[in-house]
């Protein structure tokens, strides 16, 4: 079973070094990932990256505060 998971796992692995146009669409996602994480940085907190709330309920609503402005910008 080992051997045949390692079979299985190693196809897509293959089709991304045999491909060249899955190798771009796979590029241009993980461009479009990096720049959205980018924007993540500067919009949190001016790039300083705190969370300032002491109370725990605010430490969770401020990282999901930041995922709907990003979905908005984004959008």
């Amino acid at each position: 079973m080992t051997e045949l998971g390692r079979i299985i796992k190693s196809v897509p692995v293959l089709r991304y070094v045999d491909d060249a146009p899955f190798r771009r669409r796979i590029l241009t996602q993980l461009n479009r990932q990096d720049l959205r994480h980018r924007l993540g940085r500067r919009i949190f907190l001016g790039e300083r990256g705190e969370i300032r709330s002491s109370l725990c309920q605010g430490q969770e609503e401020e990282p999901g505060a930041l995922g709907l402005l990003l979905n908005i910008v984004v959008h």
